[in-house]
């Protein structure tokens, strides 16, 4: 048998064929990329969890729309299956970022320990990519030490837009573990012990917070980061996926040729089902939302 003759010959069957995998000619010519994140063995245990505490009713929902009696059933009834549906998806999306945003009493009280961003890196898919991500531009853009000027002058600036609060929370414990210039544009920074050395290494990768509802931000404190706001964005990755990438605030920090979009999508979750229907969904009704969202889990 000749092995090697095998290895190089052509697939049979091909391991990509246009039958099954189509990719639509714009995407490849957008800024807009998606990328396909792991979910790590905590995060799988807890969304199995949570289905199974909802499973009930997940199978009374179906029951019901499959033999048409849905519609004869009593409002206080469907607000109740419709409500525990919501909340399964809702808090499914929740573990989707992060395992600790649905268990508060698993949440780490200090969010600035060495070993944080680590633990935080291992517990979800996202926040592992994230981290990859920083370490590859770190050694891609900043001195190695203070000696380096090799990479003078090539600032890097990235937005990572997150929902605010708890969630927002965790990405700056992230950032504090690398090396890069942190600014935050919604709720309190938190403490960087390591910030004053920071700021001597000359570094030039530049990350910017930013809430993704765009409220309450400080805008004193963007324009003095962003120069402005001539300052545009190298890159923009999304947590949450329901941003609208054509809102004037994201327009005025982003430029059409320059920027380019990441989105980070947990393979087979429930953000990745939602973003297969995008473009389907008009509404958050039975039929449009709630049915084909939930038919696949």
């Amino acid at each position: 048998m000749d092995l090697l003759r095998i290895l190089d010959a052509k697939p049979e069957p091909c391991i990509a064929d246009t039958d099954h995998f189509k990719v639509d000619p714009k995407y490849q010519f957008s800024n807009v990329y998606k990328i396909a994140t792991p979910m790590s063995d905590f995060q799988k245990e807890l969304i199995d969890q949570i289905v199974s505490l909802h499973y009930s009713d997940i199978l009374r929902f179906f029951e019901k729309l499959d033999s048409e009696s849905w519609d004869n059933m009593s409002s206080n009834r469907k607000e109740i299956i419709t409500s525990s549906l919501e909340t399964l998806l809702i808090n499914t999306k929740l573990v989707c970022l992060h395992p600790y945003l649905l268990i508060d009493h698993f949440f780490p009280k200090s969010l600035t320990t060495r070993d944080l961003p680590n633990r935080l890196a291992e517990t979800s898919g996202k926040f592992r990519i994230l981290n990859d991500l920083l370490t590859q531009l770190d050694t891609i853009y900043n001195p190695a030490d203070k000696a380096d000027k090799s990479k003078k002058g090539k600032r890097i600036d990235i937005a990572v837009i997150v929902q605010p609060g708890k969630a927002m929370d965790l990405v700056d414990a992230l950032c504090i573990g690398h090396k890069c210039n942190l600014n935050r544009y919604a709720g309190i920074k938190l403490r960087d012990s390591s910030a004053n050395q920071k700021k001597n290494m000359h570094l030039n990768l530049n990350v910017h917070l930013i809430p993704s509802d765009f409220a309450n931000i400080n805008e004193k404190e963007l324009a003095t980061n962003l120069n402005n706001f001539t300052t545009k964005m190298n890159f923009v990755i999304l947590f949450d996926l329901t941003v609208n990438l054509n809102d004037q605030f994201l327009s005025g920090i982003t430029d059409v040729n320059k920027t380019k979009f990441f989105k980070l999508v947990p393979i087979n979750s429930v953000e990745h089902i939602e973003l297969y229907y995008e473009q389907q969904i008009q509404s958050r009704a039975i039929d449009e939302f709630i049915r084909p969202i939930t038919a696949p889990i």
